[in-house]
């Protein structure tokens, strides 16, 4: 009985610290005191776009209004990204033991940690034997609070013990499933938490939803062609081609799934088997139609690297659409430069494709009209009919006139005399008989 005694208390004291480690689903409002919750936005930027430009976002604490969102760079030119892992650490005696041992602000503490490699972050972990808090969280749909997507959430104690609680929110993976290559290791920053975080224009209120904006870098590549006709047999540059329909597809395991109508700077493609096998038809398969200069963009339709296909759904009209215009070959790089830091091209059809120059189709590709793809005009199947020619003679009659040649007229005499010799037969007969009778 006293064994079982000392079981129950023993479960009943360590109740309420397995309430703070266990995922919670509570809303700020139903947050106890002693408990606050860290509401992580995971925004993602194409590498490209992220430049000097960019203006940085200092997290406050609060949340990104929606029409604040509209100038902030962390909103206007970022999407929310799902499948980002955080795992939060409690790292209050290292903070302290470091703040007395190098007489630094808090601030200056964050700053610190910011400026730290993810190695040397996790070596950190390691050495100090930093105790993770919770479960790690991955972002996705936010289904508490209804911010969308790319939100992940974790409560955790105000306090270590009688001292203000010191976290570190360190992202930990990115889901591969995602499909998008992610920096993770130079932009992921490790983020220090002292606790309390006040409002930042009510200094005595304490924040108890802190909202942290996270961002990670993704490589991207939107690939296009030139899309040219020209007379059959030749190698003439030809002309450009307006108005050839193509899809975007890429084998996955042997099959053909092309891309799907998401809507354009959606940085997560889904990839789609299209209904009935007819992908021209099925109005869930992105079309790319070719414009007046014969140009063929995904639209702003970002693509990871890899290697990937357009195909020709439809030509124009007076050229063929043979096998090769229906795999197209793109290949995406793994990186803007290799090893040597020598640049790394898109190719498509077997050609370099010059980037993007702020979103836009550089002016020497228009002037190349490279990459570029071929359409060539159909075949005849059948050779035209000759023209009738006149006669050598132009007194003879043109055969199949109204009028007999000499040998056709001499045969309908013959024809016409033996027709009469017989009806002169006929004729004496009959008389002949007459008579007798």
């Amino acid at each position: 009985m006293k064994k079982l005694l000392c079981l129950m208390l023993q479960l009943l004291v360590l109740l309420p610290f397995a309430a703070v480690l266990l995922p919670q689903t509570m809303s700020a409002e139903e947050l106890g005191e002693d408990v606050v919750e860290f509401v992580l936005h995971k925004r993602m930027i194409r590498d490209i776009d992220y430049n000097d430009q960019f203006e940085f976002h200092e997290n406050d604490g609060l949340a990104i209004s929606e029409e604040a969102g509209k100038t902030a760079d962390i909103i206007s030119q970022t999407v929310p990204l799902n499948g980002a892992t955080f795992a939060v650490y409690d790292m209050t005696d290292y903070y302290h033991d470091k703040k007395a041992a190098e007489n630094m602000t808090s601030k200056e503490f964050v700053q610190q940690i910011a400026e730290t490699s993810r190695n040397n972050i996790r070596q950190l972990i390691t050495e100090e034997r930093l105790a993770q808090v919770g479960e790690s969280v991955t972002t996705g749909k936010d289904t508490v609070g209804g911010l969308g997507d790319g939100i992940a959430r974790i409560q955790v104690p105000k306090k270590n013990q009688d001292r203000d609680a010191v976290y570190l929110i360190f992202e930990e993976s990115i889901d591969p499933e995602i499909g998008l290559n992610v920096d993770i290791d130079q932009t992921a920053i490790p983020i220090a938490a002292v606790l309390p975080i006040y409002h930042p224009t009510e200094p005595t209120e304490e924040l108890q939803e802190i909202h942290i904006y996270p961002k990670n870098v993704g490589y991207l590549r939107d690939p296009y062609f030139f899309k040219y006709g020209r007379q059959r047999g030749t190698t003439e540059k030809g002309r450009p081609l307006e108005g050839a329909v193509f899809a975007l597809y890429q084998i996955i395991e042997g099959e053909k799934y092309y891309l799907d109508m998401a809507p354009a700077n959606d940085l997560k493609n889904q990839w789609i088997k299209p209904a009935n096998n007819d992908p021209l038809n099925d109005k869930n398969v992105s079309k790319f139609i070719s414009d007046k200069d014969g140009l063929v963009t995904t639209g702003q339709r970002f693509l990871p690297s890899g290697t990937y296909y357009f195909e020709e759904l439809k030509s124009v009209e007076g050229y063929e659409m043979d096998e090769a215009s229906k795999q197209i070959e793109v290949i995406v790089p793994e990186s803007w430069v290799d090893a040597e830091g020598q640049p790394q091209y898109v190719m498509v059809n077997g050609q370099k494709m010059a980037e993007l120059e702020s979103g836009k189709v550089p002016a020497s590709a228009y002037e190349s009209a490279t990459p570029r793809v071929y359409n060539e005009t159909i075949k005849e199947t059948t050779d035209k009919p000759k023209e009738p020619s006149g006669p050598s003679n132009p007194n003879q009659p043109v055969k199949g006139s109204v009028f007999p040649q000499t040998n056709e007229a001499r045969t309908l005499i013959s024809l016409l005399g033996i027709l009469l010799l017989l009806g002169a037969v006929l004729l004496i007969k009959k008389e002949r008989g007459e008579k007798n009778e």
